[in-house]
């Protein structure tokens, strides 16, 4: 990822302002991993210990991300919100996903693929609670997008039809589990902790 940390970088400040935080709908802030790791800065003391103790960090973050997260979905009364503040919310996080494919091809993109992307940030961006005819008018141009990919020969069909569902923000890790680990699993932790 770091190789791509230009694109993520470009990608998250055209639309952070699309988080459901931004919007009528309102809701928790999304946090980045950095924002996350700076609520627990005992973190990066241990990890700079000799030898890192990787253990207690990964505790650490997973007790931050228990008392944040998910303990009070199973301790606090919450009713069932409307239908369109749960859809809205859903579906800006998902385009926030989705948009990131705008930036993996950004070097390659003509001035009309951008067109695109500018008419789904004017939407996103407007602050106005997103209905689901909104919704379908934003994929709809998104969907023009991938279709142009394929014209380009830049996606192959199965990349279109994968695309239109979910574009994945992390290069896939092909396992081999024929093979003897490369890494051991400490090691492979205190990487994604440092962020390597």
């Amino acid at each position: 990822m770091r190789s791509r940390s230009p694109a993520f970088r470009a990608w998250w400040a055209r639309v952070k302002l699309w988080a459901p935080a931004h919007s009528e709908a309102g809701g928790a802030k999304m946090l980045t991993v950095t924002e996350f790791k700076e609520m627990v800065p005992e973190v990066a003391l241990l990890l700079s210990k000799d030898p890192p103790d990787v253990s207690r960090a990964c505790e650490l973050m997973f007790e931050k991300m228990l008392e944040l997260f998910i303990g009070p979905a199973f301790t606090e009364e919450a009713e069932l919100e409307a239908f369109d503040i749960r859809f809205e919310r859903t579906f800006r996080r998902y385009m926030i996903g989705q948009a990131h494919l705008f930036f993996h091809f950004s070097p390659v993109l003509s001035p009309s693929e951008w067109t695109l992307f500018d008419r789904i940030d004017e939407l996103m961006k407007s602050g106005k609670r997103i209905s689901v005819d909104q919704a379908a008018a934003i994929r709809g141009f998104f969907s023009l997008f991938l279709e142009r990919l394929r014209g380009s020969s830049l996606l192959t069909d199965d990349d279109v039809a994968t695309f239109r569902q979910v574009y994945p923000l992390f290069e896939p890790l092909i396992v081999s589990y024929d093979s003897e680990l490369e890494e051991d699993h400490r090691a492979f932790a205190l990487r994604i902790l440092e962020g390597s």
